[in-house]
């Protein structure tokens, strides 16, 4: 095997595994060891990745649609806003290969099923640029919601380590909506509230570099939250 995933939020490219010594080389989840292998093309230039999300409703994405071409005007900013179809809040994800394995929404599902955590409210009064890679993406931060956040992360976590799909331990992310890329360097501020009711998680497939578009998003699975 030429490489490696980190299974941890953020969604990392693949590793060359020898940056670890064999002796001190962590354990390999079930991703690595069974399904990642197996998969045609899994070590191409641009691998697809897995990744579980939280869509905004319709009302909140048309919201932050307008809001980044407020901020598109008001700054000069190249970039576009994200499509309406892509906006997301990431929770983690896996990459690696081209065709996501047979079996991988079946364990998810029992994972995110047996949970039990009620919808809530997820709201953002905050933007800012991250800095990533050569690029500054403008996005959205959270000042409402977080703790739940971080709890339905952490439950779907757990469960994820029983069934070996993950094998580190549960790092806390903020959550973030991004809302175009551009280079300009937007300073943090505060915005009139974005905010909706989390009622589902949503598996989603990134399908990278085809035919020199970004990044396609495909729902392959949904799970209401009935705490």
């Amino acid at each position: 095997m030429q490489g490696e995933l980190d299974p941890t939020w953020p969604i990392n490219p693949v590793r060359r595994a020898d940056k670890a010594p064999p002796a001190t080389r962590r354990r390999a989840s079930l991703w690595e060891r069974e399904w990642q292998p197996n998969f045609p093309g899994w070590n191409a230039p641009r691998p697809d990745a897995l990744f579980l999300a939280l869509r905004p409703g319709d009302a909140s994405g048309r919201d932050i649609i307008d809001l980044a071409r407020v901020q598109q005007r008001r700054y000069g900013l190249r970039g576009n806003p994200i499509d309406e179809n892509r906006l997301h809040v990431s929770m983690f994800g896996w990459d690696g290969f081209r065709e996501p394995p047979a079996g991988v929404v079946d364990v998810l599902s029992e994972s995110v099923q047996s949970i039990g955590l009620a919808p809530f409210t997820l709201g953002f009064g905050r933007m800012m640029s991250f800095r990533h890679g050569g690029g500054k993406p403008l996005v959205l931060l959270p000042n409402e919601g977080m703790a739940e956040f971080e709890a339905l992360c952490r439950l779907i976590w757990e469960r994820l380590l029983s069934r070996m799909l993950v094998t580190q331990k549960f790092k806390p992310a903020t959550p973030h909506v991004t809302m175009l890329y551009d280079f300009r360097e937007i300073a943090e501020q505060t915005i009139p509230p974005i905010r909706w009711m989390v009622r589902e998680v949503t598996l989603v497939h990134s399908l990278r570099g085809r035919k020199g578009l970004g990044p396609i998003h495909r729902d392959m699975a949904r799970w209401t939250l009935a705490g």
